[in-house]
């Protein structure tokens, strides 16, 4: 769906459920995992960086929201949309969460939520 191929890189969070990564490798990309800051999600410095040292521009971004906590959406969606980057956001964990009054979810191409029982309904 978001036209990710045999090699592409798809850039993603390092701390997630293997469910939210798996695709990657069913397609046959290259995952590159991003760590997290202190709310657990995406670290934006380290994610220029991981931009920045691809060996190819990455063709997506799986951005997991943990635990309710909304990442750095912001900073986020600028560096996508400056680096033609695909948006993918996992809300599993931030179903009923918002940034700045939107849902979590809604900011990428893509938003993906579940109802399975661990999941955190806030």
């Amino acid at each position: 769906v978001a036209g990710v191929k045999q090699d592409d890189i798809v850039l993603a969070s390092s701390f997630t459920f293997i469910a939210s990564v798996a695709p990657i490798c069913y397609l046959k990309a290259k995952p590159v995992f991003i760590d997290c800051d202190e709310t657990y999600n995406i670290d934006v410095d380290l994610l220029k960086l991981a931009i920045k040292e691809c060996e190819k521009k990455p063709k997506a971004l799986i951005l997991t929201h943990l635990y309710g906590n909304a990442a750095k959406m912001d900073e986020i969606v600028k560096i996508c949309k400056e680096n033609e980057i695909v948006l993918i956001e996992d809300a599993a964990e931030a179903l009923g969460s918002f940034y700045k009054n939107k849902a979590l979810g809604t900011f990428g191409e893509f938003g993906v939520y579940s109802y399975n029982g661990n999941k955190i309904i806030t």
